[in-house]
């Protein structure tokens, strides 16, 4: 009879808890830039506990791109899975997998929270990570016109306790890449008319 009381009561706590969502997106979704400028994109997981769990430990994740409209340059992590120089996370994968795949990823040494290791020191997890938060910003540069999108593609998802943390949504971007804009043919005459007047009264004042 106790035992079944446990139980139900136990089920009773599971089922009134918050079912959380988590997703991942392209941020921003979709930008315009100039054939030869750069530009970012940032990887933001959202739906999260908020400085209680969920909180995320590990993420191993490809982006794939147009290599013929952008031009992969690099990856920066955040801190919020821990400080990287201070030992408290470590970068996994920030290369490229493919020639349009970026390949990223980083696993942290910290504690999900001072309950889960007695003897563990601060930061924790829950100390540093909102519901929402960059888990990198990849910098491309822009070669060509055309649109490019960003899908995002889920290897491993990890949470502060060291279980799969299930991603329930992904929402992708694109980046739209236009000619460098030319000036106005009139305008151009208009310059070229000036400066011959100005080469005109000149050479005029010179021979006078």
């Amino acid at each position: 009879m106790l035992k079944s009381m446990i139980l139900a009561s136990l089920l009773f706590v599971l089922a009134s808890a918050p079912a959380r969502a988590v997703f991942l997106s392209i941020d921003p979704p979709s930008q315009a830039v100039s054939a030869g400028s750069a530009f970012d994109i940032a990887v933001t997981v959202s739906g999260l506990g908020g400085f209680v769990p969920p909180t995320v430990s590990v993420f191993d994740l490809d982006i794939d791109f147009d290599p013929l409209v952008t031009g992969f340059q690099s990856v920066e992590f955040g801190q919020h899975l821990g400080d990287i120089n201070a030992f408290e996370a470590s970068i996994l994968f920030d290369t490229l997998r493919d020639a349009d795949t970026v390949h990223v990823g980083e696993s942290s040494f910290l504690e999900e929270s001072s309950t889960s290791c007695i003897v563990c020191l601060p930061p924790y997890l829950e100390d540093l990570q909102p519901d929402t938060f960059v888990l990198a910003t990849l910098h491309f540069n822009a070669l060509l016109p055309g649109v490019a999108d960003f899908r995002v593609s889920v290897n491993s998802f990890g949470d502060g306790f060291g279980n799969p943390l299930a991603v329930d949504q992904i929402d992708n971007g694109s980046v739209s890449v236009t000619t460098v804009p030319e000036p106005p043919v009139l305008l151009l005459f208009a310059f070229v008319g000036l400066a011959m007047m100005v080469r005109w009264y000149l050479t005029r004042g010179v021979a006078a």
